[in-house]
């Protein structure tokens, strides 16, 4: 965190320096990955993370009223001697922490949180302050609202399961794109790709919102999927096994159940570091069978190629799987 330096064992620190590097950019994945495992290092991390995000659309309006000088602040033990313009602005926030932290110990329902995001071949598992349970799929951005009217989660990319617990006083809302997803106690996710978004629910039901699209609202219950996008809106209907495998990333478990192989690699490749390229477009379209680890390419490329008599050549640009010469036709 450069530009101030803070203590290692003040956690309270370590949030603010985060918090307000959160604000002010998107992190380098580098950073994304730093953050993550401080977060994940103590229980305390993200409830001091939770606080430090809470009034960071605050901190200029501090700055503004105090003139621009930090005479009128305290001053915690380890900002003293900072005095520059750029370290201003941390004063702020952390003389505004203390106060708030006061009023938010007393508030269980006005609970805020930053940006939470993952990065490729990332799964996070993520406890919220209600007991809800948020899983956060590979290369995926959220952020956390938790008012005294609802509990409220914004899906900015990519995908996320929602474990929800029940309280009917507070309901869980998850917004993505142009659409609201209202559930009370449930188990749903959401995935919000390209222009559209996806509900699936697995337990429960859900009520989904689409104000853009002039339409009423529309309930999914348990192994239903509605998708929604410029074109409109179409549901399916899965049955329990299927809504299993397509929510199994949450245990980061792949699991194919007659998918074609090549559209099985490309979801495999969007976790591995490598990824597998189907070369034979007939052998793209076959059905394929089996479970992995997300992110171990090398043992589905392995398993593809032995299951169609075929062969795994390794690339600058990936795991190729090929037909082996004088290999039968599937």
């Amino acid at each position: 965190m450069a530009g101030v330096k803070v203590p290692e064992n003040d956690i309270e620190a370590q949030a603010i320096a985060w918090a307000m590097r959160c604000e002010d950019s998107d992190l380098p994945a580098e950073d994304q990955q730093r953050l993550n495992a401080w977060l994940g290092n103590d229980p305390r991390h993200l409830g001091a993370f939770v606080r430090a995000q809470a009034i960071s659309a605050d901190v200029e309006r501090v700055v503004a009223i105090s003139g621009g000088t930090d005479a009128a602040l305290p001053h915690p033990r380890w900002f003293s001697g900072l005095r520059s313009a750029a370290n201003f602005k941390v004063v702020a926030v952390a003389s505004v922490l203390v106060l708030l932290t006061i009023v938010v110990s007393n508030m269980s329902y006005h609970h805020f949180s930053g940006r939470v995001a993952t990065t490729h071949g990332e799964v996070r598992r993520i406890e919220l302050a209600d007991g809800s349970v948020l899983f956060l799929d590979s290369d995926s951005v959220a952020q956390v609202r938790y008012g005294h009217q609802r509990r409220e989660i914004v899906l900015r990319k990519g995908e996320a399961l929602f474990r929800v617990a029940k309280d009917s006083l507070h309901p869980f809302v998850v917004s993505a794109g142009d659409i609201a997803a209202t559930a009370v106690g449930t188990v749903f996710s959401v995935s919000l790709k390209d222009d559209a978004v996806a509900v699936t629910v697995s337990e429960g039901a859900v009520r989904v919102d689409d104000p853009d699209r002039g339409a009423a609202p529309e309930l999914v219950r348990a192994n239903e999927q509605l998708v929604s996008s410029s074109t409109g809106a179409r549901r399916v209907n899965f049955d329990g096994a299927e809504i299993a495998r397509r929510l199994a990333w949450q245990d980061r478990r792949l699991v194919f159940n007659g998918q074609q192989l090549g559209t099985a690699a490309k979801e495999v490749s969007r976790y591995a570091r490598i990824p597998v390229i189907v070369d034979d477009a007939k052998l793209s379209r076959a059905e394929f069978f089996g479970e992995f680890n997300v992110g171990d390419a090398r043992a589905f490329a392995a398993a593809a190629a032995a299951a169609f008599d075929g062969r795994v050549v390794e690339e600058q640009d990936g795991l190729h799987i090929q037909r082996a010469p004088n290999a039968p036709s599937h």
